[in-house]
């Protein structure tokens, strides 16, 4: 699998991840909600409001669990990614690629790191730190 793949994985995850979280909010407002108008409904209407706020609890807490198996893949995944650029033996290319792969910063960031012009690292430099990736890559070995 190639550094492209394996940071647009990462950045899926987070993607899913922030949906997930929106959708738990989402929930969690209609809980308070629902708990508010609670307090002022009589008694017979009680069991209605309850499980509905029991349907959204129980929902939430299968949100929560997806979110949490999301991040652990996610950190499982950002963890090999950063161990592979780790092995590239030069400093400076470790620095494009942790910038640019784990971290998804623009070219214009990435380039002033390096110290290169924007046309320069896209053209030239960053085929040659793909290329000392790839011999490093322990998900594609050669």
């Amino acid at each position: 699998m190639t550094i492209e793949e394996r940071s647009n994985h990462i950045k899926n995850l987070d993607f899913e991840i922030d949906m997930l979280i929106e959708k738990k909010k989402y929930l969690y407002a209609k809980v308070t909600k629902i708990t508010l108008a609670y307090k002022t409904i009589n008694v017979q209407e009680s069991s209605v409001y309850g499980s509905k706020i029991d349907s959204y609890m129980s929902e939430m807490g299968e949100l929560l669990d997806k979110i949490n198996s999301k991040l652990i893949e996610q950190d499982k995944l950002r963890l090999e990614l950063e161990h592979d650029i780790k092995r590239v033996p030069d400093e400076r290319m470790r620095l494009l690629l942790e910038s640019r792969y784990l971290y998804f910063r623009p070219w214009e960031y990435v380039a002033s790191l390096v110290k290169y012009s924007v046309p320069h690292v896209k053209k030239y430099y960053l085929k040659k730190c793909l290329s000392e990736f790839a011999k490093v890559n322990t998900l594609n070995p050669k």
